[in-house]
């Protein structure tokens, strides 16, 4: 009798260790999977760091060329490089915004409303442009932000 409990222990044991072997393996592939994705958002972020960078430098750039402009002899040319700065700001704002959205846990019309109340959104070209980033499943059509001046934003018109 006793060389059938040393058989079925044996049996056992070597069960036991296939399946902690297998679920040692599966773990391993797991935590691989999870390690790539975690790469892949760090180079995600890096990248979207290094266009912010970048986009304000452009800025930068821009303004200091318009500042050796002698406005006497080219105005339009000093009006020109003050567009695309700003265009340049513009883009680096929405940029932002987008960065600002996605560190929301839960991203949606009610997150864009709590912006304008908290000011973070003070007109309505910044309102509309944040709405823009809610994923429709989460947009609240039934719950329309009101604008916090009357004219929309316009090129040339005012700082977004």
């Amino acid at each position: 009798m006793n060389a059938d409990w040393v058989t079925v222990l044996a049996v056992a044991a070597s069960v036991a260790t296939i399946a902690s072997t297998l679920l040692a393996v599966a773990q391993t592939e797991r935590f691989r999977a999870k390690s790539a994705e975690l790469t892949k958002l760090q180079r995600v972020r890096n990248t979207s760091i290094w266009t912010s960078i970048s986009l304000t430098l452009q800025c930068f750039e821009t303004l200091e060329d318009a500042r050796k402009i002698d406005p006497v002899v080219e105005p339009h040319r000093i009006s020109q490089k003050i567009a695309s700065a700003r265009r340049c700001v513009v883009a680096q704002y929405l940029h932002l915004l987008g960065e600002a959205a996605l560190d929301e846990p839960e991203f949606s019309s009610t997150t864009v409303e709590l912006w304008k109340r908290q000011g973070r959104l003070e007109n309505t070209w910044r309102v509309n442009e944040a709405m823009k980033l809610v994923p429709t499943h989460a947009f609240r059509p039934s719950n329309q932000l009101e604008a916090t001046e009357e004219a929309p934003f316009l090129p040339g018109a005012g700082a977004p």
